[in-house]
């Protein structure tokens, strides 16, 4: 069993496990990372997979006492990380990118980036005054939630730079 297998293994739960990989992500990418080895980072991913299969229809609560439940889709996780790092590798300034569930927005100093912001296929939201990514595939239906209910409802990372979370 890898060191990494072992610190995901000993995560409480989906949302604490994705949020180590995000940590180990953004330290191992070769992307984020130029002149690292990337064995480690295939090793990493490897470890962070096999334990999101292992928590397959795991049930979690809420904030506000919902319970929801963790289906396993590796495709979709791999291209919800490799989003995350495609847009901290554009170095964005005075942007914050925050990961709800499984649905990516920015918000910040987004004006001055906004063709970067396209360039990576972001939407502007309007009433949000905010940009998000979602997968293609997904389908949407109009919340009116709050973005703080939205993210205690669905679980939060906030990144502000390249530098965040490099530390685990």
């Amino acid at each position: 069993m890898t060191k990494f297998a072992v610190e995901f293994a000993s995560c409480a739960g989906v949302q604490q496990i994705k949020n180590l990989m995000r940590e180990y992500a953004k330290r191992l990418h070769p992307d984020l990372n130029p002149g690292i080895d990337d064995g480690e980072f295939k090793s990493m991913s490897a470890a962070y997979h096999a334990e999101l299969q292992n928590r397959h229809l795991e049930t979690h609560t809420d904030d506000i006492g919902k319970a929801h439940k963790y289906y396993y889709n590796e495709q979709n996780e791999q291209e919800i990380l490799d989003k995350v790092a495609e847009l901290l590798a554009l170095n964005l300034n005075g942007v914050v990118i925050d990961l709800v569930g499984t649905w990516i927005w920015v918000s910040g100093e987004t004006r001055a980036n906004r063709t970067a912001l396209k360039s990576a296929k972001m939407r502007y939201h309007g009433k949000r005054a905010m940009w998000y990514w979602r997968k293609a595939a997904y389908k949407t239906r109009y919340s009116d939630k709050s973005f703080s209910e939205l993210k205690s409802a669905y679980g939060c990372k906030t990144f502000e730079s390249k530098e965040d979370a490099v530390s685990v």
